[in-house]
């Protein structure tokens, strides 16, 4: 049997890559179509994910919930604010990253594409603990 998680880890990793380069056109295209079905675009990537500058992770372990879904554990290391502000603090956090294999929105399917759940990398908190994820 194919351990579908490689290519679901392989995914997350280059979201996160993209992330640190805040190339929001790459992420959108790497989550899952869900995500765009709710309208989530280059614009709302950037507007969610920007204030969070993120400076290194890896992956700790995963969790495959079933043929569809694989729960990533992350470690990252991020800076919270706008780049103007003067006070920024390193802030690592244990995330659960959840990816998931979808062929249309809605459609978790085996024969689909990986795809990261965008709220699930967005409990991160600011130290003010400002929740813009609930996913």
């Amino acid at each position: 049997m194919v351990d579908n998680r490689l290519d679901a880890r392989a995914t997350l990793e280059a979201y996160l890559k993209a992330w640190q380069e805040q190339n929001w056109t790459m992420m959108t295209l790497l989550m899952q179509l869900t995500g765009r079905e709710y309208g989530w675009d280059n614009r709302k990537m950037r507007d969610a994910y920007s204030d969070y500058r993120l400076y290194g992770f890896e992956i700790k372990s995963s969790n495959h919930v079933s043929l569809v879904c694989v729960d990533f554990v992350v470690n990252m290391g991020y800076v919270y604010g706008p780049a103007s502000t003067e006070q920024q603090v390193m802030q690592f956090v244990l995330v659960t990253a959840r990816v998931v294999k979808e062929n249309a929105p809605f459609g978790p399917d085996a024969r689909g594409t990986w795809g990261v759940n965008p709220h699930s990398l967005l409990r991160l908190g600011s130290g003010r603990e400002r929740g813009i994820g609930n996913a």
